[in-house]
């Protein structure tokens, strides 16, 4: 297998990846599920909380903890 193939085809997988886990998420913001709120992310991330304008991040109740940053890449 080339190069270019195995990129083409690494690439390919990765779509497919982030499709499923789009696909796992779109029906857990309803009335079924819970969601842990963590308004301290911003702080953990470095960033300033002064400004007003920070980001909450939704996550779903039975998350860990450490995946939480792998969960914020993915959406």
């Amino acid at each position: 297998m080339t190069s270019r193939a195995k990129k083409k085809k690494a690439k390919a997988k990765k779509a497919v990846d982030i499709e499923e886990i789009r696909s796992e998420l779109r029906d857990t913001m309803g009335r079924r599920h819970r969601h842990v709120t963590d308004e301290d992310d911003e702080e953990n991330l470095g960033g300033d909380d002064d400004d007003g304008d920070d980001d909450v991040y939704m996550y779903p109740a039975d998350m860990h903890p450490d995946e939480r940053h792998a969960y914020r890449e993915a959406v």
